[in-house]
């Protein structure tokens, strides 16, 4: 009994200096980046050009349960990097406290782990997405979610892999949910971060015909678009072949209600079809309260439920491009790996990590009109 108990001594003293260990080794592997860093420096809401600038000492954040460190390598921007700063919508996507580090979409290697971490280790190059508020990514290091994060595509670089992280989850979530083999597909608004992942989707599904509104007709064809109508020149309710062959489903990446009524006046979309919006009614929403985010959701949740039940009307619904899917992220990274999904650019990315730089990219976001993905590249590494 006296060696029994000896015994289980020496494996609790084991353990325990086994988890010591662990935890000092986390430590040095944490410790080797210094304390500060330099990061994109945000005051108040406000104007692009007088909002942001840059800043060397910021604290260096230490990763929690379910949270990974990593020494970010380029940061891409969204449409909420841009109406986080404006303001408009401060009851739901205002910071913490000022000043605070924009950018959520990012792609860097794993210096530090939480001690439960069980997915992933240090040295893992992975991309990481924003959940609801895109912070702290345009910065040398960077706090993300574990679930939120996929190694990143071999064969892809680390500014393709940042520009990944929403806008090609989103793409994917939508093709997986409303193209079917034989549709007919048009995409509003395609040359931007999520048309131009989701024109190739749509062919990769098994559309017979997508067709897209942009003025970058020639990238959108090497994209597999059949067919690109340059909004500039020509309105897409109006092209006779639509109204003579409607469509199966149509996605709605610009925003406004007067689309929507277009598409069922016009009638280019089948009654058994579905249009689908990311943004809504309004492009540049406001949300300053919950009475704001009632009159903004309010119309969208009564055409959704109304045309779900009337008979002979496509259906409306407007689509959450955050939700987590893993095992879509999973095939969406492996379709790059394989080269069989392209992740554009836009021509003028990756920006410098400068203060002119990320306020040049802040501008190309604000614009709409950047042809691909907006990133800013952090640092020159490459894994």
């Amino acid at each position: 009994r006296d060696d029994r108990e000896k015994l289980r001594k020496l494996r609790f003293v084991s353990a325990g200096l086994e988890a010591a260990k662990q935890k000092i080794l986390m430590q040095v592997k944490s410790a080797d980046h210094g304390e500060t860093m330099k990061g994109v420096s945000i005051s108040d809401f406000g104007a692009i050009d007088e909002k942001i600038g840059m800043a060397s000492d910021w604290p260096i954040p230490k990763p929690g349960k379910g949270e990974l460190l990593v020494r970010v390598h380029a940061c891409a921007l969204a449409p909420g990097d841009v109406r986080t700063l404006s303001g408009l919508t401060d009851k739901f996507q205002g910071p913490k406290k000022w000043p605070f580090i924009p950018g959520g979409d990012v792609c860097g290697t794993v210096v530090s782990i939480h001690e439960a971490e069980k997915t992933f280790k240090v040295g893992d190059c992975v991309v990481s997405r924003f959940n609801t508020v895109p912070h702290g990514g345009l910065a040398q290091y960077h706090v993300v979610k574990s679930k939120q994060s996929e190694l990143k595509p071999a064969s892809a670089s680390t500014v393709e892999g940042a520009a990944l992280g929403s806008s090609g989850m989103a793409a994917m979530l939508l093709a997986e949910a409303a193209v079917k083999p034989g549709s007919r597909v048009l995409v509003l608004g395609g040359s931007g971060g999520v048309g131009t992942n989701l024109v190739q989707l749509a062919k990769l599904k098994g559309a017979s015909f997508v067709a897209t509104t942009s003025t970058a007709a020639e990238l959108m064809r090497t994209l597999g678009a059949d067919r690109v109508i340059d909004y500039s020149t020509e309105n897409w309710w109006e092209v006779a072949e639509f109204a003579a062959e409607k469509f199966d489903v149509i996605f709605d990446l610009v925003g406004g209600k007067q689309s929507w009524r277009t598409a069922s006046k016009k009638r280019v979309l089948k009654r058994t079809g579905r249009y689908i919006t990311l943004t809504g009614d309004h492009r540049y929403m406001v949300m300053h309260s919950w009475w704001d985010a009632v009159k903004w959701g309010c119309p969208l949740l009564w055409r959704n439920v109304w045309t779900k039940l009337w008979p002979g009307v496509p259906k409306y619904s407007m689509f959450n491009g955050l939700d987590y899917d893993p095992t879509a992220r999973k095939k969406l990274f492996d379709l790059v790996h394989e080269k069989n999904v392209q992740v554009v650019l836009d021509p003028q990315s990756p920006f410098p990590f400068t203060t002119e730089g990320v306020k040049a990219a802040y501008h190309l976001q604000k614009s709409y009109h950047a042809k691909g993905k907006v990133v800013v590249k952090i640092d020159d590494h490459e894994a």
